[in-house]
């Protein structure tokens, strides 16, 4: 399900760790209505991210198995539409890489990471 068009903000990311914009080479440009939002402490100030990404959201519970074959179908799918869409292969990060300490990405998840960062499917 798409939430939001892809040339729209959707402040999936939150904030990340001090010096991640620079990191991942993007700047908070004004692009980024960040109106209302708070850093949630000096050791994660950055923000950029949000502006300057895609968020998949991937619904599975850590440590109940793989994720079902169609799922992981469906993600080759939609990357292959985003890079697609902006006319390159960009990085693909989880959530843990952009703000240390951050829970929301199991286990399992982590081998299939490495293939799409690699290969742009879960295979």
């Amino acid at each position: 399900m798409q939430c939001v068009p892809l040339d729209e903000i959707a402040h999936h990311a939150g904030y990340g760790d001090a010096g991640h914009n620079e990191l991942y080479g993007i700047d908070e440009d004004g692009r980024d209505d960040m109106k209302g939002s708070v850093p949630i402490g000096s050791w994660a100030p950055d923000y950029a991210l949000n502006a300057w990404s895609v968020g998949i959201e991937m619904v599975h519970r850590g440590g109940e198995g793989d994720y079902p074959a169609a799922q992981l179908e469906a993600v080759d799918g939609l990357i292959a539409y985003i890079d697609a869409y902006y006319g390159f292969e960009s990085d693909i990060v989880d959530h843990k890489a952009w703000r240390s300490g951050n829970s929301d990405t199991s286990e399992e998840f982590a081998g299939y990471l490495q293939n799409y960062q690699s290969h742009r499917v879960h295979e």
